[in-house]
């Protein structure tokens, strides 16, 4: 108490007054004391002329009861909203009249009850308090007094109302619509609180009006599915764009003149609550907001951004259910979510001036969620997608434009938003993903300044941060590596990259135009990584494990395949080893490449083995290694590429000979022998290299390489001539080179159809026995060709067969009976729903029914008796029926 008596000349007004209304506790021996002090400040207090008349109490009291209104009518709404969703009174309330009646009687019935002007048809308000009145949780007096004191509100208002009756009468229904927003900013900008919400009903009145809305509408807006908006195609009329116009041009003006945003300010979620059931607009609002952003965001003024963030803002006043967005008429995936999250992950981001514009909106949102929200509901204000787009932009410009100006607004946000938006750390992915959308129409960034923003980023940012949290730079580097990677093959596989054909509104944008130099920079980026990686104790490559890891995430054989082509258009870039090992002279872990060129990349194979580019890279890969057991080991458990490298001889010949002349072996001088064999041969027929002791089917690939060489005279010579031998080993030769030339008619777009039709024809008259093993079961061949190949073979040789008349195999004892099973074949994959690129079209199922009737009708007694009924009893009642009446007329 004497350092308080000490300080009486120096303390100011308040605090006297503070310690005269609330003195501090002071034992019994030293009140006196605390009297002396009291008199003192008085006295001080007097010399300045500052009475002490109770007014600090008051204005307390004010505060006090001001927070707690604000409060109370914060569960209010809250239980507005629960009462609408369930059309149940919430449990809180009802407890709340039970066990905490005095507050519920004394503060919480106040409020709500609060007189107003009532709508004529009951809004959400008026419903919840009229439930609470049918279970007698309302005093009928404090009802009654509610209504009376609601009718004498609506009578105040409407007393202007009637005075400018003739005025109403004389202006069309748009500028009745003009003069209500009009007073109602009027009533905003005088006092917040002052008749705003008679206003937002009589601005109800006017919308229903203008829109031709009938008074006894049901309000089917909350059982609605989700909003649709078709950007481009939208059913909207002039008459709803006007509105919605008028109504944006409104919130404008009042943006424009700083209208203090605060908590205790209702009048927004008034206004957006009327909107909320103007179900008829809500599609034009979107759209309105979404063009004006994606479109025009760039040049638009201030205020219209603010606006823009105000109505962001508000949104979820308006519908919190979710939205599908469409915003061209392609084949491109439609959006779907909350509106204004979705709003955030598609904010142009493409150059300095649309980075510039997305980061003054976003602060303008900030701007109006932490003056008018409450911290709790900030995590679903600002998602995570906002968070990073947010922090990157930040990030942008706080590395290239330092002196920007929308910089220092983010200096002026509080603690709470700003920990708010920086929650969790832009991840590594997200920001290559956002500045792979970086393009360079504007002058305010040049290609040169953007590679040393990046360079600098990944190098001193990521990389060196991430390295020393986790203390190893090497692990970190396979990290950030993984993830570049990933991204960077999400956009060769985006449609960003590669716009639909079909899809005019996408190859209208620019950015599909622009985003490629970016893509190959960032393939630079991920080439200087992988050059630091350092190769481990005989563990898989990291490129290996990449490839698994990617393949693990798609499910279909059609994505599977679309992946492995963006992954060959990757990896082209790096050096060919990378596959196998980590570097060419590290031991090699090859369990799992060999797994993925087995298994994954057999999706490639269209016709039976992998295309020349794919193949030629593998090659590279291998002749990269300095381990000659590593060659052997791939080219031993790869069969298929080992096919595949004989059937393009014209381009792997000279690679594979470089190979052998640093890794002498074997298996590489037979694949030798037979490369030259085939380049011998394209002149002259020469026999088949039977002295080798290499696998059949390299010799079966050699005559589909002289295909593929164009060498059909010789290729013809050398079936004429040596088809008709009897050797058993000639046969699993011509037997392999069916089976090949059956996978190659898979793709009817290629290159070599006809040739491959023509051979198969001639194989086929020198050797008719080879339907029956392309029909029944052949042998090695079914575990060395990739599954979606051995599933479309059946309905391709069908097929073949079907255009083949008068042929001299028709004739064979077994050939009704390969069709048969080559039928049932069919039907089985059809029944097992098998997926294949080629689906069976209804009219080419059709054909074939056809044929199998024909070869029913042309059937002979002997190949009729060759049809067992194991091989019937799938075929179908159908085949059944015709077997039998093919029976019948034989007999």
């Amino acid at each position: 108490m004497k350092f308080l008596t000490d300080m009486v000349p120096f303390e100011s007004t308040s605090h006297l007054k503070a310690h005269i209304v609330r003195p501090p506790f002071v034992p019994l021996k030293c009140r006196e004391l605390l009297t002396d002090y009291i008199l003192l400040a008085k006295t001080r207090l007097a010399d300045l002329k500052q009475p002490l008349d109770g007014a600090l109490e008051e204005d307390q009291d004010i505060e006090s009861r001001k927070k707690m209104n604000e409060q109370i009518e914060d569960d209010i709404q809250k239980a507005v909203v629960l009462y609408q969703s369930s059309k149940k009174i919430p449990s809180s309330i009802m407890e709340a009249s039970i066990f905490r009646k005095p507050y519920y009687v004394g503060k919480f019935l106040p409020v709500l009850l609060k007189p107003r002007a009532l709508p004529d048809i009951p809004d959400l308000r008026m419903k919840f308090i009229d439930a609470l009145k049918q279970v007698d949780k309302i005093p009928s007096t404090l009802y009654t007094n509610y209504l009376k004191a609601c009718k004498a509100e609506s009578a105040r208002l409407l007393e202007g109302v009637f005075l400018e009756e003739d005025m109403d009468l004389e202006l069309s229904e748009e500028e009745q619509l003009q003069f209500c927003l009009d007073e109602l900013l009027k009533g905003i900008l005088d006092n917040p609180t002052n008749r705003v919400v008679e206003q937002c009903s009589l601005l109800r009145e006017k919308l229903k009006m203008v829109l031709h809305i009938e008074e006894n509408r049901v309000e089917m807006y909350t059982s609605e599915p989700a909003t649709v908006l078709n950007v481009n195609a939208a059913n909207i009329s002039p008459l709803q764009i006007k509105v919605v116009d008028q109504l944006l041009e409104f919130l404008a003006c009042a943006c424009q003149r700083d209208i203090e945003m605060s908590t205790a300010v209702s009048w927004p979620q008034d206004l957006f609550s009327v909107l909320q059931e103007m179900a008829e607009l809500h599609n034009a609002i979107f759209i309105r907001i979404w063009k004006l952003i994606m479109e025009q965001g760039r040049d638009l003024d201030h205020h219209h951004i603010r606006t823009l963030g105000f109505c962001l803002a508000h949104t979820d006043h308006m519908t919190s259910r979710e939205t599908t967005v469409q915003v061209c008429q392609g084949f491109c995936p439609v959006l779907q979510g909350n509106f204004t999250h979705l709003v955030w992950q598609e904010l142009p981001i493409s150059t300095s001036s649309w980075k510039k514009f997305s980061f003054r909106l976003m602060l303008e949102y900030i701007d109006f969620v932490s003056s008018i929200r409450k911290a709790d509901v900030f995590q679903f204000l600002l998602p995570n997608v906002f968070c990073d787009k947010f922090q990157f932009l930040h990030g942008f410009f706080k590395d290239l434009h330092p002196d920007d100006q929308v910089l220092c607004r983010f200096g002026q946000l509080s603690k709470e938003i700003k920990s708010a938006v920086s929650r969790t750390q832009l991840a590594f992915r997200d920001w290559v993903q956002f500045e792979m959308e970086t393009t360079f129409l504007d002058d305010m960034l040049s290609f040169a300044d953007w590679q040393v923003h990046v360079h600098s980023t990944v190098f001193n940012s990521y990389l060196l941060e991430e390295s020393s949290a986790n203390g190893s730079i090497k692990d970190n580097n396979r990290k950030i590596i993984g993830e570049l990677f990933t991204q960077l093959l999400q956009q060769e596989m985006s449609l960003k990259l590669y716009p639909s054909s079909e899809c005019k509104d996408c190859t209208s944008k620019e950015v599909h135009k622009h985003t490629e130099e970016t893509h190959l920079y960032f393939i630079s980026v991920l080439q200087t990584l992988i050059s630091y990686l350092m190769p481990g104790k005989r563990v898989a490559s990291w490129l290996a494990e990449q490839i698994q890891d990617e393949m693990v995430r798609r499910e279909s054989n059609l994505e599977k395949e679309f992946c492995i082509q963006a992954i060959f258009r990757i990896i082209s870039w790096f050096p060919a080893f990378r596959l196998f090992a980590d570097s060419p002279s590290a031991p090699s872990a090859l369990d799992l490449p060999c797994q993925i060129i087995n298994q994954n990349f057999t999706c490639l194979c269209r016709c039976g083995y992998f295309p020349a580019r794919e193949a030629i890279y593998m090659l590279q890969g291998l002749s990269q290694l300095e381990n000659a057991g590593d060659v052997d080991s791939v080219l031993l458990r790869c069969p298929l590429l080992s096919l595949s490298l004989v059937i393009h001889t014209q381009f792997t010949r000279n690679l594979i000979a470089e190979i052998y002349k640093k890794h002498t072996n074997p298996g590489l001088e037979d694949m030798l022998k037979i490369t030259d064999w085939v380049e011998r041969s394209r002149t002259t027929p020469a026999p088949l290299p039977g002295e080798l002791d290499v696998n059949v089917s390299m010799r079966s690939a050699a005559l589909l390489s002289l295909l593929h060489t164009r060498s059909l005279t010789s290729l013809m010579e050398i079936i004429r001539k040596q088809a008709r031998s009897s050797e058993d080993r000639q046969d699993r030769v011509f037997e392999g080179f069916a089976v090949l030339l059956v996978a190659e008619l898979i793709e009817v777009k290629s290159q070599f159809y006809k040739e491959a039709e023509q051979a198969l024809e001639n194989l086929l008259l020198s050797k008719p026995e080879l339907l029956s093993y392309l029909a029944s079961n052949m042998g090695e061949w079914e575990s060395m060709l990739p599954q979606n190949v051995l599933h479309q073979m059946p309905f391709t040789l069908i097929k073949f067969l079907s255009r083949r008349k008068n042929t001299s195999w028709q004739s064979s004892v077994t050939y009704l009976s390969s069709v048969l099973l080559l039928h049932k074949k069919v039907v089985r994959c059809m029944d097992q729903q098998v997926p294949s690129e080629n689906l069976i079209q209804m009219n080419d199922w059709i054909d074939v029914i056809g044929f199998v009737k024909g070869c029913f009708n042309s059937a002979t007694k002997a190949q009729l008796k060759n049809v067992t009924k194991e091989l019937l009893s799938d075929c179908g009642a159908d085949i059944v029926l015709m077997y039998k009446q093919a029976i019948a007329r034989e007999q």
